[in-house]
């Protein structure tokens, strides 16, 4: 669920930065990732995240008395 923690936190009001990393180039081999193997591992994740805010609403309950 990393994919949605920037926008998840600007949600709550904070504040998300980007910082300059050094890139290095592959050595060996080749990667593992790409789009057909990681598309679903996504679409799992924002409906886990989905249900989770879903789950963080705090219903409205009138108190009769």
């Amino acid at each position: 669920m990393h994919r949605f923690l920037p926008a998840l936190v600007i949600r709550h009001g904070g504040r998300v930065v980007s910082v300059e990393v050094n890139h290095r180039e592959r050595k060996h081999g080749d990667s593992k990732y790409g789009l057909r193997n990681r598309l679903w591992v996504g679409i799992v994740d924002m409906l886990g995240v989905m249900w989770l805010q879903r789950r963080a609403k705090v219903p409205d309950i009138e108190v009769k008395g």
